[in-house]
């Protein structure tokens, strides 16, 4: 009788230290998944911002250009070649700053893409960490039932 006693308090003390320990374990992975996803927020605001920024320098740009060529427009008319070549130097020159804001836009779009894949890989990473430790929580609480058969 005296030893089953001390077998259920033992078993009672294993336990709290059991549940203990995955409290400790569990907050230091919830920490660690926090900062994961505030770094990567982080960064994809940025990117963000700056695909924002881009499209209104793109809206700025048409804009820019439109006037531009109702102006050669009025130019044509009033026939002053040299005023045209000018403002075809201008519109050719703001069509190629409205292609390389087309360009940066794409890349930052790419990289926005990546780092979407970057989160679902670590979501996966979590996943699976929840996993093993589901796993070796079921070989603990195994063990467990094993010691208390003996």
């Amino acid at each position: 009788m005296r030893e089953w006693r001390t077998m259920v308090r033992e078993r009672g003390d294993c336990e709290k230290y059991r549940e203990r320990l995955l409290k400790q374990l569990l907050s230091k992975e919830q920490a660690e998944w926090r900062e994961v996803c505030k770094k990567d927020n982080q960064r994809m605001y940025v990117v963000r911002s700056k695909i924002t920024d881009l499209e209104a320098q793109i809206a700025t740009l048409n804009g820019k250009v439109e006037e531009v060529e109702a102006e050669k427009e009025r130019v044509e008319v009033a026939s002053k070649d040299k005023d045209l070549a000018a403002k075809d130097a201008e519109i050719a020159e703001l069509k190629r700053r409205l292609f390389d804001a087309h360009d940066k836009n794409e890349f930052l779009e790419i990289d926005l893409e990546a780092e979407r894949v970057k989160v679902a890989t670590a979501e996966e990473a979590k996943q699976k960490a929840d996993e093993a430790r589901d796993i070796s929580t079921s070989a603990l609480n195994i063990a467990q039932n094993n010691y208390a058969e003996a």
